[in-house]
């Protein structure tokens, strides 16, 4: 007997769900498993394990302190560490520890949002394709409602007429805003943002910006948060709720941590209430913390992780013009979307599915199609390609497949 809350976080496994559990059963590795599946389809760094390994290990052990209860919503020394760090690396200045929550990732804080400021029914308007796991994330438990908004195109110009029509025709409360953008991989400018914030403000709607990506740009353009001093004079501050984590910039997703900011008391104050139920383990915290605040050390690290994310595109991009398959022009993320619709019957979201089942069945690699991520045109699926060469250059002899087809 379970309840009729659980069944529906189960009723049947999602098809990418199971392509995940597939490429996790049978995982391809160069030496050991070159026929296994190629995962390209979960957002994961695998460019930075070497150096992460290496930094963690020289970091001191754990205190007596560490090992009982602190706040539920962050021990002070994280979050204050947390406040420099969003300083220095992501532009995000006059915070305090007071401003800031963190949970066991940014599911966990999105959740905790939904639970703080949504009702039933409530609707949040996002830029369409969107970070599919957003829906999971908003619906599944507090019942808000992700509307799409078609208003961005390939090259990442957004139409600010659509966008504002949108939110008055959905009457959606929020605007949820990837920046940079998951999965076009798009990095917004200074004069993008200031248009979404003067947008959300003549139609009175909080924006949540989820900035996990903010050290993750290889391209010319440079990131700018939504909570910079740039946009001061919008007087608008105390409705924008920042999101960032550790899963991206750091690779480090498998520690689940997330932050909360925002200059919104009411807002923070029911966030860091939430968190009760979803800490973060001392031990965790205590890692974390020693990470972070060593600013140098993430300098080098971000300097690294984009000079490698940058020559990872190039090699996927060039074996994709090798085949002769288009994709989108990014400059940031670990992601990219291409275009199969030559290998399509039809633009249809069935043949999408069939070409998404030949792809895990027959060449056994693992890509996200765009149906899944709100695009409105069949055949463009997500490509996560941030893994070694030699993965990489498997991947792209298996996608050639796709001529024979």
């Amino acid at each position: 007997m379970i309840s009729k809350r659980a069944e529906i976080l189960f009723k049947e496994t999602p098809p990418l769900v199971e392509a995940h559990f597939k490429c996790a059963a049978d995982p391809y590795h160069n030496e050991t498993n070159r026929d296994g599946y190629i995962n390209f389809g979960t957002a994961e760094n695998f460019l930075l394990e070497e150096k992460l390994v290496e930094k963690i290990s020289t970091i001191p052990n754990i205190t007596g302190k560490t090992l009982h209860y602190d706040f539920p919503w962050g021990s002070e020394a994280l979050r204050t560490s947390y406040a420099s760090f969003a300083e220095k690396f992501l532009g995000i200045e006059n915070i305090n520890s007071d401003n800031i929550a963190v949970g066991c990732g940014l599911s966990a804080i999105i959740e905790i949002l939904s639970f703080s400021v949504f009702d039933e029914g409530d609707k949040v308007l996002t830029i369409a394709p969107l970070y599919n796991g957003f829906y999971h994330d908003f619906e599944t438990r507090f019942k808000a409602k992700i509307e799409l908004s078609h208003s961005i195109d390939r090259k990442g110009v957004i139409n600010r007429e659509i966008l504002s029509k949108d939110l008055k025709n959905t009457g959606a409360k929020f605007l949820l805003i990837n920046n940079p953008h998951n999965p076009i991989g798009h990095c917004y400018s200074k004069s993008d943002i200031r248009m979404i914030i003067e947008v959300a403000k003549e139609n009175s709607v909080f924006i949540i910006a989820d900035e996990v990506y903010a050290n993750s740009v290889f391209g010319d353009s440079e990131f700018i948060s939504f909570l910079s001093e740039e946009f001061n004079d919008l007087d608008y501050k105390e409705s924008i709720l920042h999101l960032y984590g550790l899963a991206k910039d750091f690779a480090l997703s498998g520690f689940k941590v997330g932050f909360f900011l925002s200059h919104n008391e009411k807002v923070t104050k029911a966030v860091q209430s939430l968190t009760y139920f979803h800490t973060v383990s001392t031990h965790t915290q205590h890692i974390v913390n020693n990470i972070i605040s060593d600013h140098k050390w993430c300098e080098e690290l971000f300097n690294y992780n984009n000079e490698i994310l940058k020559e990872t595109f190039s090699e996927l991009t060039n074996g994709l013009d090798s085949i002769g398959i288009d994709y989108y022009p990014s400059n940031s993320g670990i992601f990219t979307m291409i275009d199969l619709t030559p290998y399509m019957k039809e633009k249809t979201a069935q043949a999408e599915m069939e070409l998404f089942n030949f792809l895990i069945d027959e060449l056994k690699i693992s890509i996200t199609p765009g149906q899944f991520f709100g695009e409105k045109n069949y055949g463009f699926f997500r490509v996560c390609y941030a893994k070694p060469n030699e993965t990489l250059k498997s991947f792209l002899q298996r996608l050639s497949k796709l001529k024979e087809k």
